[in-house]
């Protein structure tokens, strides 16, 4: 229940925030594997942005909630990036972590987004919470 409502929490604040830059990418790894892996980005300040992620697949989930701090950005939010999540899997519980990645958004918006972390799960004797992600989508620019 507690994923579920996570998921929710996500989807709505990024949809309230689709006025914003707005960045949207899939893993081409859900065409190889049955599964769906996806993130939506916003910018919340100055070279720091927000990210929902979604990882799932048949029998659990993954879903974090992840800070990014953009170390260098040229366009917008991208880069190599330094961050922190929240989040849990179905079967390994609820923590926190830290990430690290790199994301580059082309002239027309198309994006690579790569990026790698752990955690550790406050539940289930502390066990270890991988992050990985390969992710390509798309900037929706800021309207005004």
């Amino acid at each position: 229940m507690r994923k579920l409502i996570l998921v929710i929490v996500l989807f709505t604040a990024s949809k309230s925030l689709l006025s914003a830059q707005t960045d949207v990418s899939i893993s081409p790894f859900g065409l190889l594997i049955p599964a769906f892996v996806g993130t939506v980005e916003v910018p919340v300040a100055d070279y720091i942005g927000l990210e929902g992620y979604l990882l799932a697949i048949e029998g659990g989930a993954v879903a974090n909630l992840n800070g990014r701090y953009y170390l260098n950005p040229k366009r917008g939010y991208d880069g190599f990036n330094i961050g922190i999540f929240v989040g849990g899997a179905t079967e390994l519980g609820v923590g926190p972590g830290f990430t690290f990645g790199y994301k580059t958004v082309s002239e027309r918006g198309l994006l690579f987004d790569v990026g790698f972390g752990i955690g550790r799960s406050l539940s289930d004797g502390g066990l270890p919470l991988p992050y990985a992600k390969l992710n390509f989508g798309y900037r929706f620019q800021k309207r005004d």
